[in-house]
């Protein structure tokens, strides 16, 4: 799922890239519906030679960037358009931590806990999907970084192989991967139901860890926008 996650986040903002319609897309986003009625208007009045014309212009001005920003704009934006696979996760993390833990007695809190850690993770994986693209300016870059970086996770987790027989640089490595975090409340409160004190630090750790991955992934959308050149990049 962690993989997944960070498949999803990739190609949810890479495609935007690769088809040239992040542009359009930050549009929508920023002025809403668009007038029906205005439109309707102009369509009547206006003569075959101006709608081709307006037509011409309308696609042209698709590939250009917008005159401003908001930043707080991209930010809603964001959530709206990961909305769907958020939802998807939520339920899907309910379900799989129903079956985990249905022939076992595991305090309630304990249950919340892990719920939320998991999907502070799944969220936190789809900003670093979209920022491995955004970085790149390219939808093939964003998921080769992606396999990269969470396909060898597991093995520097500390679960299929011990923490202290590694390396201090892969020590190092491990600790700045979010999964070794979330795997740590996963076995602290599930199977060695340690006390809710222990986790909370991590839940909150990865809570504040997405929270920073959606503002940067804000900010390279904005500095993506502002890069029409680069768009359309495989």
């Amino acid at each position: 799922l962690h993989i997944l996650a960070m498949v999803i986040g990739a190609t949810t903002i890479g495609r935007e890239l690769r088809d040239k319609n992040i542009g359009r897309w930050y549009r929508f986003i920023d002025t809403g519906k668009p007038s029906l009625t205005l439109s309707r208007a102009s369509k009547t009045t206006s003569s075959p030679s101006i709608k081709k014309d307006s037509s011409n212009n309308k696609a042209s001005s698709n590939a250009k960037m917008p005159n401003s920003v908001n930043l707080s704009v991209l930010v809603f934006g964001l959530l709206g358009k990961y909305f769907w696979p958020i939802l998807a996760y939520s339920l899907w993390s309910a379900l799989i931590l129903w079956l985990a833990t249905s022939n076992q007695s595991i305090n309630i809190m304990s249950l919340m806990a892990v719920y939320a850690g998991f999907l502070c993770l799944m969220v936190l994986s789809f900003w670093l999907g979209a920022i491995f693209t955004l970085n790149s300016f390219s939808l093939r870059m964003g998921l080769s970084t992606t396999g990269f970086i969470s396909a060898p996770s597991y093995a520097f987790a500390g679960v299929t192989f011990p923490y202290i027989a590694i390396s201090d640089s892969a020590q190092y490595w491990s600790n700045a991967l979010p999964l070794t975090h979330y795997l740590k409340l996963h076995i602290a409160q599930l199977q060695m139901q340690a006390p809710i004190a222990i986790s909370l630090p991590i839940v909150y750790g990865l809570m504040l860890a997405a929270i920073i991955a959606l503002i940067l992934a804000a900010l390279l959308t904005k500095r993506a926008l502002a890069h029409p050149e680069r768009w359309g990049a495989r």
